[in-house]
């Protein structure tokens, strides 16, 4: 992500504005495939904003650890609320400053629609360096498959392109992008009118 990317301005209430625009569509994407994650596991998740989903991520797995890495000052001290000591590590920054212990899990929810096309399979391959070969890609994201997608997706984009200087001016290919990297996905679900996708991918076995 581009260092100029900054959220703090919303941090205060991006989730109320979430809610305002996609009821609950938002929050039900992301914790769709949590079910899958195995007890124990160490995870990864990049980008999480406020981070109310630690603390879904906790209610669910049993004995997992959590590392947290987001940009944003503001969101991070929010997401601070759901520390658990021992189990939660905290991170400011971006795929650049991810720790260099190998994780079962990554999710990146509504992260990927951040980067331009051309600069996310180097984020990528930044991000996938860190998992375990049976680690298993959680991902929810906007997709554009229908004409009132690519108009949100047009108010979006300049809407955050403004408030929080994002250098993305359209959704890139992520799904794509996630494939390029050697992961397949195993089971997806959609949101509100199709607008919002969420995949379970696990990585391609090597022939």
């Amino acid at each position: 992500m581009t260092p100029r990317t900054n959220f703090d301005s919303i941090a205060g209430f991006y989730d109320r504005l979430s809610n305002l625009v996609f009821g609950d569509r938002i929050r039900r994407a992301q914790i769709h495939f949590l079910k899958n994650i195995p007890p124990g596991s160490a995870i990864l998740i990049v980008g999480g904003g406020t981070g109310w989903i630690i603390g879904e991520i906790f209610s669910r797995t049993a004995n997992c650890s959590v590392w947290f890495v987001e940009s944003s000052r503001e969101m991070l001290q929010r997401a601070g609320r759901y520390n658990k000591p021992g189990r939660s590590h905290f991170i400011q920054g971006t795929e650049r400053s991810l720790p260099p212990q190998k994780f079962d899990v990554l999710v990146t929810n509504f992260y990927l629609d951040l980067f331009p096309d051309e600069d996310l399979d180097e984020a990528l391959a930044d991000i996938a360096k860190t998992l375990r070969p049976g680690a298993i890609w959680l991902a929810s994201d906007f997709v554009a498959e229908k004409w009132w997608h690519r108009l949100m997706l047009w108010i979006m984009y300049r809407f955050f392109r403004v408030v929080c200087s994002i250098e993305a001016r359209s959704l890139p290919s992520w799904g794509d992008a996630i494939l390029r990297r050697g992961y397949r996905p195993v089971a997806d679900c959609f949101f509100y009118g199709s607008f919002i996708k969420s995949v379970l991918y696990a990585r391609q076995p090597t022939p």
